[in-house]
């Protein structure tokens, strides 16, 4: 039987996935480190600028983690969360993206007002029906269009940060 007859039926692992789960396994790597290679290969994969690991408490948004060559927010660093578009991730409970925030209703958005952020991709980090946080990526820069399965790599990044925060 050949290599292609037997992945059939077989879901494939796609290329961040596999890198996800080496970075998971590195042993030699600590938990923030591990971290920080994960937000670092969603930038590279979604081509943004910005990464972001948040706690959500009431209305205060906290940074927690941070990637960025460009201009990094500190950990620590607190917005009111009505002043971000992880409020829009937090409502609807599961992964949202904006490709082109200027002409969508964001347009308007304390954020993009003072950010100009064009591109977001988020992911709430539930327990039970309660948001703790959320993982997200931005860019100042329009994109094309986030596919299905950006949606659904957003919300496993999500899961293995939230997975690794619970192990520290």
């Amino acid at each position: 039987m050949s290599q292609e007859a037997t992945q059939v039926g077989e879901s494939k692992l796609t290329e961040i996935e596999i890198r996800l789960d080496e970075i998971s396994g590195q042993d030699t790597l600590s938990i923030d480190d591990k971290i920080q290679a994960i937000l670092q290969e969603g930038n590279a994969h979604f081509g943004t600028a910005f990464a972001l690991v948040s706690e959500i408490k009431g209305d205060v948004y906290r940074v927690v983690f941070s990637e960025s060559d460009i201009a990094p927010a500190e950990p620590g660093t607190e917005f009111p969360l009505g002043e971000t578009y992880c409020l829009q991730t937090m409502r609807a409970g599961g992964p949202v993206a904006y490709h082109a925030a200027g002409a969508s209703d964001l347009s308007d958005h304390p954020c993009y007002s003072v950010f100009q952020l064009e591109t977001y991709i988020g992911a709430p980090m539930m327990q039970g029906t309660q948001v703790l946080g959320t993982v997200n990526f931005t860019n100042i820069e329009a994109r094309a269009p986030f596919s299905a399965q950006d949606l659904a790599t957003i919300s496993g990044i999500a899961s293995r940060v939230q997975a690794l925060l619970k192990a520290a």
